[in-house]
């Protein structure tokens, strides 16, 4: 899942799903119940607190502990750190590392919802950080409630890491429309083996209304794309666990 691993690979990929993995052995201490934008936590801002994400060696060092203690700080802030959250996307250039931001949004979840109509005014405003917005919507899941007639037409992106990230948010959208399973089947025969590979874990999120994506996903049984294969029978078993058997795959 490309998208994800453009966040640090903060999640680990286990059969073609997120997972993620945190073990903590520290303690936090929280000094303020609520937690305004721009308050101050341990003699920092949340904005400061939120550009350590970027650190990767110290945020997974002692079992993930950093890492924990960050989380920790953004659930405090709650919704307030919203505003900071969708600063620091405005704000960002291209590059690789994404100040923190979009590892928020992962934090908040579905508290985020009412962030969506500046997530896609960013989007269309910032290139350098569409793919964090679209981690971001993908963090919030099906409360995000993106409008498909907005997200289909960004499966036709230039870019294959976003049409494979558009293909997934689309996935946790839990899409039924008649636009949007076509069109997640029109992407397994994308060049790129990441949109297929993310466009049919999107299928298998949408469970039997996908059944008719069943021949051209059992086809792609056989592609040589890395983790197409695996995301492909993860699908399948999603969307047509009787199909799936009859293949062995469960």
């Amino acid at each position: 899942m490309e998208i994800m691993g453009w966040t640090k690979a903060k999640a680990a990929m286990a059969a073609g799903v997120g997972i993620l993995l945190v073990a903590w052995t520290g303690t936090v201490i929280v000094k303020n119940s609520s937690f305004p934008s721009l308050g101050i936590y341990h003699g920092k801002s949340l904005r400061a607190w939120l550009k350590e994400y970027d650190n990767v060696k110290e945020v997974f060092a002692n079992h993930g502990a950093k890492l924990h203690e960050l989380d920790k700080i953004v659930s405090q802030a709650g919704t307030n750190a919203i505003p900071t959250l969708l600063t620091l996307l405005r704000e960002e250039e291209a590059k690789e590392q994404g100040d923190g931001a979009a590892d928020g949004f992962s934090v908040l979840g579905a508290r985020a919802t009412n962030a969506v109509p500046d997530l896609m005014k960013i989007y269309e405003q910032n290139p350098a950080a569409r793919g964090d917005v679209l981690y971001s919507l993908n963090c919030i899941g099906t409360n995000a409630d993106v409008p498909m007639d907005w997200l289909l037409p960004k499966l036709n992106d230039p870019d294959p890491k976003i049409r494979a990230g558009v293909a997934y948010v689309v996935g946790q959208m839990h899409a039924e429309s008649d636009q949007a399973i076509p069109a997640l089947i029109q992407c397994l025969s994308d060049s790129s083996s990441h949109v297929r590979a993310d466009a049919a874990l999107a299928l298998g999120s949408c469970g039997a209304d996908a059944k008719s994506a069943i021949p051209q996903l059992i086809d792609l049984l056989n592609d040589k794309g890395k983790g197409v294969k695996n995301c492909a029978a993860f699908a399948i078993e999603e969307i047509d666990p009787e199909t799936a058997a009859k293949l062995g795959l469960r």
